[in-house]
């Protein structure tokens, strides 16, 4: 599984020091072919997660520290043209060309701090989503257009707006949990 990540965030070779590990879904009583893309994603993620998590995380520190040495052989000119530099939250983070998600624009006008990340090609069931940067306040208007014009039915926040008394995402949802805001969004509810 940890290959097949790192193959997908372009790294050449996964680090020698780790050994691919064999995460099984939770057991249940629904059939692999029932259950739906979202479930079937859930449990293998929350089964990854608590192996990560498991022995004080130190899974997951060996696999953080080891792509410190991974070699990226992908490509980020879009994402540090002097045009689009203002549109990173961070220097370091940057979506592959190969990969980024482009939202209307004129040309040189289309970039976002996002990647489509697709499944495997023996995977199945077959799955794409976008990863995209908390939006920076002068970018909402893009995160917004690139939701829209890719007709994301579902985000999910991993960050808060604010950790440590450090900005990590602009407020893009402009409202309280439950509270419908048409006026920003069209008619679009939230769920926090």
């Amino acid at each position: 599984m940890l290959r097949a990540l790192l193959s997908l965030f372009g790294c050449a070779k996964p680090p020698a020091a780790l050994k691919e590990q064999n995460y099984k879904p939770e057991a249940d009583d629904t059939k692999p072919e029932q259950q739906t893309v979202f479930e079937l994603a859930y449990s293998l993620l929350k089964a990854k997660t608590e192996a990560l998590l498991a022995n004080d995380q130190a899974l997951l520190s060996q696999e953080y520290n080891s792509l410190q040495d991974c070699d990226v052989l992908e490509t980020v000119e879009v994402a540090e043209h002097t045009n689009n530099a203002g549109k990173n939250r961070y220097v370091n983070v940057l979506p592959f060309d190969y990969n980024r998600v482009k939202i209307s624009g004129e040309d040189g006008h289309d970039y976002i701090n996002a990647s489509l990340v697709q499944s495997g090609p023996n995977e199945a069931p077959s799955w794409c989503y976008i990863a995209a940067q908390g939006p920076l306040a002068s970018t909402v208007d893009d995160f917004w257009r690139m939701v829209f014009e890719n007709n994301c039915s579902t985000l999910i926040m991993l960050t808060r707006t604010v950790e440590n008394n450090h900005i990590k995402c602009a407020d893009y949802f402009n409202q309280r949990p439950g509270e419908c805001n048409d006026a920003v969004l069209g008619p679009v509810l939230t769920e926090l």
